[in-house]
């Protein structure tokens, strides 16, 4: 049976205070790493059916979960993904770019070179 989006709300920040209340950084660790897995096993469960899930593809979503890796490749400028989408996720997988001709496999030149630009 599907949550509603208050009780979703209600549920995350339960789950937050959780993690905040752990006495330590490992506790804390811990239920945070049991959420993503939690996270990647049920959004797996819904696109493609529990029969059909394995371990290493929870396992898979999670450590890209955990890394923040948004697909292949990932251009990270200091650590920090510059053409990251709000909503986009986490993922092994190919990754595409918005481009001016359309959706590609890696930034544009022109693109990179904005990503690049001293600031």
């Amino acid at each position: 049976m599907a949550k509603d989006g208050a009780a979703q709300d209600g549920a995350a920040k339960d789950e937050a205070a959780e993690v905040q209340r752990a006495p330590t950084r490992q506790a804390r660790n811990r239920l945070r790493t049991r959420r993503r897995i939690l996270d990647a096993g049920m959004g797996l469960f819904t696109t493609q059916g529990y029969e059909k899930t394995t371990i290493q593809e929870i396992a898979d979503a999670e450590d890209a979960a955990r890394v923040g890796f948004a697909g292949s490749p990932t251009v990270l400028v200091d650590g920090i993904d510059p053409f990251d989408r709000p909503g986009a996720g986490a993922g092994f997988a190919c990754r595409l770019y918005r481009t001016g001709s359309g959706n590609e496999g890696a930034p544009s030149l022109d693109q990179l070179c904005v990503a690049l630009a001293p600031t």
